[in-house]
């Protein structure tokens, strides 16, 4: 039997070793001795083992921050975070990194900011600003999952997002704030479920911002993954996109899209990585349930009506731009796309937009103008489902 079980762990940890080394990867290390004599006249078997294993993203056991960080216990321990199950085959930990205080900084990957009292709501008025500090000179984004963000929006002018004299009304709001210039748009509303890319700037020192403005007004709710992108890695987004999808189909949405509200002030481009294979892409409305509406913007001539052109001279107040736009029935490309459906100009039934033009992007643009559709209700903004189209 002590034959058998050395042998044992001397597979697992072959396995291991064999399964998680990967150079040029900074690692946990944990560190497995066995000396074993079987003959005091025969020589002796010493097994010492080193277990490197990458700080990957893992399933965490919480229903609130599902993913972590594979670390050694000791190292997470030391970082400050929490073990919230095993990782690397049991020799890692999956570690949680929160913070909820106003003011805090944010220095790991894969954190979580929560308001304060997460999962209770909060309504404390005042601004809740956290620092995101980059974990190393080689990271050039950020990327933020909004697993659950809900604020108030503003109805004077609708859909506008912060304080006077930017809105009327004051409305609660999230500023994000990096070092290059240019910055995602303001948002609030209800977003959970969006994402946003910020430039970190290429500064070792440089930081990041999010500062959630709180009017006390309303009962608000956050809860966003941060995570760090290096500068070199395969998945980063394009410069300055807001938002990035990959895979051949998918969905975009605007912000505030979620609760049913345009927002003001938006200008800021969706980007979809090009698949391999693929050369075009169709854009076509969601299949959402009534009275839920696909695209609902501005600027309909008539209610339900789509309106389309070259030049955004009729999409004053808000619209979206696609590359050399193709329509069904029209003789040209159209680049910008408003009104109450997604087609044909004047049409009521909607009509796919095809182009070949890359890189495949989105651009959402509205003013900070009253965001009002023809009919009796605001606009809602749009989700688009794109389908990537073969060579």
């Amino acid at each position: 039997m002590d034959t058998l079980l050395k042998f044992l762990v001397l597979v697992k940890m072959v396995y291991i070793v064999a399964t998680f080394v990967q150079p040029g990867i900074t690692a946990g290390v944990i560190e497995t001795s066995n000396n074993t004599t079987e003959n005091r006249n025969e020589k002796v078997l010493s097994l010492f083992s080193v277990v490197n294993f990458p700080n990957l993203e893992c399933n965490s056991l919480s229903s609130s921050f599902a993913r972590g960080t594979c670390l050694a216990s000791s190292e997470c321990q030391s970082k400050g975070g929490t073990t919230s199950g095993t990782c690397a085959a049991g020799f890692g930990v999956c570690c949680l990194f929160t913070t909820s205080a106003c003011s805090s900084t944010v220095s790991n990957n894969v954190s979580y900011i929560t308001n304060p009292g997460f999962p209770s709501t909060y309504n404390t008025a005042g601004t809740c600003t956290y620092t995101v500090n980059k974990i190393s000179s080689d990271i050039c984004q950020l990327r933020l999952d909004f697993i659950t963000l809900v604020q108030s929006v503003s109805t004077n002018p609708q859909g506008c997002c912060g304080a006077a004299p930017t809105c009327t009304i004051a409305s609660d709001s999230l500023t994000v704030l990096g070092k290059t210039g240019k910055n995602p748009p303001v948002i609030c509303g209800t977003n959970t479920g969006e994402h946003m890319y910020v430039e970190t700037g290429a500064t070792d020192g440089d930081t990041v911002s999010l500062a959630f403005l709180v009017t006390g007004t309303s009962n608000d709710q956050w809860n966003v993954k941060v995570s760090q992108i290096p500068c070199s890695a395969s998945y980063r987004a394009p410069s300055n996109c807001v938002k990035y999808f990959t895979g051949s189909s998918g969905t975009v949405t605007s912000y505030g899209f979620p609760g049913d509200t345009q927002l003001t002030s938006q200008n800021y481009e969706s980007c979809i990585r090009q698949e391999k294979g693929y050369c075009g892409i169709q854009w076509d409305e969601s299949t959402l349930t009534a009275p839920k509406d696909a695209f609902d913007l501005t600027n309909a001539a008539v209610a339900g009506q789509a309106n389309t052109g070259d030049t955004p001279a009729g999409c004053i107040a808000s619209y979206i731009q696609i590359p050399n736009g193709v329509v069904a029935a029209t003789t040209g490309p159209r680049r910008f796309f408003c009104g109450e459906t997604l087609g044909v100009d004047t049409a009521t039934t909607t009509s796919p937009v095809t182009t070949y033009t890359v890189p495949f992007s989105l651009t959402h643009f509205t003013s900070i103008a009253t965001q009002t559709a023809t009919g009796p209700t605001v606009a809602n903004g749009f989700s688009l489902d794109y389908t990537q189209l073969p060579c």
